[in-house]
């Protein structure tokens, strides 16, 4: 996966790859524009499909980054 944050949309700050069990998703950060803030640890979250994207539901994450701003509902990029 990729994240693009706000503050630079021009190039992902962090990509990660997933994998997926049932209704849950697992990620891992893999990649770190800045390496300071790279963290290692997986994350896990329960999703559901929305119409217009995915609500995640955490589970457990030991990236603090990723569990203070994955929870909630996501939209499907245009």
């Amino acid at each position: 996966y990729l994240v693009f944050l706000a503050e630079d949309p021009s190039a992902p700050a962090f990509r990660g790859s997933y994998r997926l069990e049932g209704n849950k998703i697992i990620l891992s950060d893999t990649s770190s524009n800045d390496p300071q803030k790279l963290q290692s640890g997986e994350g896990s979250y329960l999703f559901v499909r929305t119409a217009t994207g995915v609500d995640l539901r955490k589970v457990q994450d030991e990236n603090a980054w990723r569990a203070e701003r994955f929870e909630g509902v996501w939209s499907a990029a245009q």
